[in-house]
């Protein structure tokens, strides 16, 4: 194929967003579980496993993760990652994504942000080698909300990488 046409990706989502609200008293309100889903571009025969907060969720090796709002009940936030290892461009590879939910206090706004573009594949080589100008035009905005009000009052930084400017 064309050179970037074999670019492989893995992305998490969760059906029911990343913020879980709870009460005064600790108990859940509206959404009682979440499931994170895996989004995979040009990888064949996957694996998965799936962690959170860095250990391994024993017995989990499907391409979805179901996480019950208890599972936030005493903490503010949780971690999980999938790793992925299958086939792409004939090659065994092993890509991993990380995701993070929240637990908010009934009476109190989340914190969000949200980007205009919050991911982009850029043209590889036959080895994965990013082409030459592959960032050329790429931008992205950054919004904070506090709860559903825009929120300007924020200074954000920007580490730049290389061949990345910003």
């Amino acid at each position: 194929g064309l050179t970037g046409d074999s670019a492989y990706t893995l992305n998490l989502y969760p059906s029911n967003g990343n913020v879980f609200r709870f009460d005064s008293l600790g108990n859940n309100i509206g959404i009682e579980s979440t499931t994170l889903t895996t989004l995979l571009t040009n990888i064949t025969s996957p694996t998965y496993v799936w962690k959170k907060e860095g250990v391994l969720i024993s017995g989990e090796v499907l391409s979805t993760y179901l996480i019950p709002a208890s599972e936030l009940q005493s903490t503010s936030s949780i971690s999980y990652s999938c790793t992925v290892s299958g086939t792409a461009n004939s090659k065994q590879i092993s890509i991993t994504e990380y995701i993070t939910l929240y637990r908010n206090a009934d009476g109190s706004n989340v914190i969000s942000a949200t980007l205009s573009n919050d991911s982009q594949l850029v043209p590889v080589d036959e080895y994965g080698e990013i082409l030459p100008n592959s960032f050329d035009g790429i931008s992205s905005t950054i919004k904070i909300f506090n709860g559903i009000k825009e929120d300007t009052g924020w200074n954000v930084a920007v580490t730049v990488s290389t061949g990345v400017t910003g």
